[in-house]
């Protein structure tokens, strides 16, 4: 998948969409907020990073623009406990439990401007498909062979499909360069992990029954705000 991307980037870079437009192309990243929807609660947020780099169609006079991109977006929920415990007179502040999903991102969509003072606004929606890289299940495992609670890498959904709304403002620094401030929104169509129910669990509240764990199926849906800079490539006809 990481090969695919960086092929993607380079033909569109090196290609320039087409020999008879222009291309504005650029980096951006910045803070994510990200949400998991755990079958019919929603778990707590999670602050991370994300970082993306895009090409899009660039014509003076023309509003609208088609886009791609290809990012690297740190997703997924924490479990937060408030307020601290005492254990023999001892105060403890208990730590998150940060469920986190490293993922790659492509993502193609069309975008329009419009002009807002002196800056140039935009808004673009796009489709998205991703690739689960990593994830920190593992440090879950010594929780989870005793009671299956929390997820587990074996039930991750590594291939994702989802769209992006957002939109931004355009900062020129000068005719072919300039800064971009964008805010997005990504909900998942599909589950970034699903897992059945678990039958036959010994009850450690119960010694010598047993229980059972309901499926757990889990979305995400990620807040980007993005800061970056960006590129013109201008045609210019000559009669």
């Amino acid at each position: 998948m990481i090969r695919i991307a960086i092929a993607v980037l380079i033909f569109l870079f090196s290609t320039g969409w087409s020999a008879a437009q222009g291309t504005r192309f650029g980096l951006k990243a910045g803070p994510s907020v990200g949400f998991q929807k755990w079958n019919y609660f929603q778990n707590g947020p999670l602050y991370k990073y994300h970082g993306a780099l895009w090409i899009e169609s660039y014509q003076e006079e023309d509003p609208f623009s088609i886009f791609a991109q290809a990012g690297y977006h740190v997703k997924g929920s924490a479990t937060r406990f408030y307020g601290p415990i005492q254990i023999d007179n001892q105060i403890y502040d208990i730590p998150a439990n940060e469920f986190i999903f490293n993922n790659l991102s492509l993502q193609a969509g069309v975008k329009k401007k419009f002009l807002w003072s002196k800056l140039s606004g935009y808004y673009a929606f796009g489709l998205r498909g991703e690739y689960t890289l990593s994830t920190n299940l593992d440090s879950y495992d010594r929780i989870n062979r005793l009671v299956p609670v929390y997820p587990f890498n074996s039930a991750v959904k590594r291939v994702l499909a989802g769209f992006t709304l957002g939109g931004g403002l355009e900062i020129p620094f000068g005719e072919f360069a300039g800064g971009i401030l964008e805010l997005s929104i990504s909900p998942d169509l599909t589950r970034q992990y699903f897992q059945p129910q678990i039958n036959n669990i010994i009850d450690i509240f119960q010694p010598g029954r047993t229980t059972s764990i309901p499926e757990k199926s889990i979305k995400n849906l990620t807040l980007e705000l993005s800061f970056g800079v960006y590129l013109t490539r201008k045609v210019i006809y000559v009669d």
